[in-house]
């Protein structure tokens, strides 16, 4: 019970949510422990190395915990997933020419210097939406050349990519308050 509290503690404050959220937060933790192979501690851990970029960055709680569910199914548990996806968010904005360049190959940037992340209003997409314009981006590609084009515009960023989907589809059936499918396999560039 206590570290069921401390994790919805950390949510609402993270996440600017009130007291009479702690349901809805409780819910979204248990959905994403039950439809993963992590338990509420990985997810407390994780939330805290993620949560506050994410957040920031206009990332949902729900994103946010069905990307560490999804980790965890491919055993990125705890630190390691929240250190991971927090480095993810980091370079969705790509903070040198090399990997500008990169992200301008595959398509994320555009002629006009828009990064198909953000919205035109400079906020990031949901989750599910950025991982489809990865997707979208390598598609055609071998897996090596997706790697390669992942590594070179995210430098060790972790995506959720290809077949996982499944997964969470089959997970949301069970448990909807999973938001979203994630639409691509985890692969861990670098």
């Amino acid at each position: 019970v206590t570290k069921a509290a401390g994790s919805i503690t950390l949510v609402a404050s993270t996440w600017g949510m009130l007291a009479e959220d702690a349901t809805q937060i409780a819910d979204v933790i248990a959905g994403a422990a039950n439809s993963s192979i992590i338990g509420v501690e990985d997810m407390q851990l994780s939330l805290k190395y993620a949560g506050g970029v994410a957040a920031a960055a206009g990332v949902s709680f729900e994103d946010t915990a069905t990307a560490i569910a999804l980790l965890g199914n491919y055993g990125i548990k705890g630190s390691t997933a929240g250190t991971s996806l927090r480095q993810s968010f980091f370079r969705m904005t790509p903070a040198t020419e090399k990997a500008t360049n990169a992200m301008k190959e595959l398509g994320i940037i555009t002629d006009d210097g828009a990064n198909k992340f953000y919205d035109g209003e400079g906020k990031m997409k949901p989750l599910g939406e950025v991982f489809e314009e990865l997707k979208v981006a390598t598609d055609g590609l071998s897996d090596a050349q997706k790697l390669a084009a992942i590594r070179e515009s995210h430098r060790r960023a972790l995506f959720i990519g290809g077949n996982a989907h499944r997964e969470i589809m089959a997970a949301k059936a069970d448990h909807p308050v999973i938001p979203h499918p994630a639409l691509m396999v985890v692969h861990r560039a670098g």
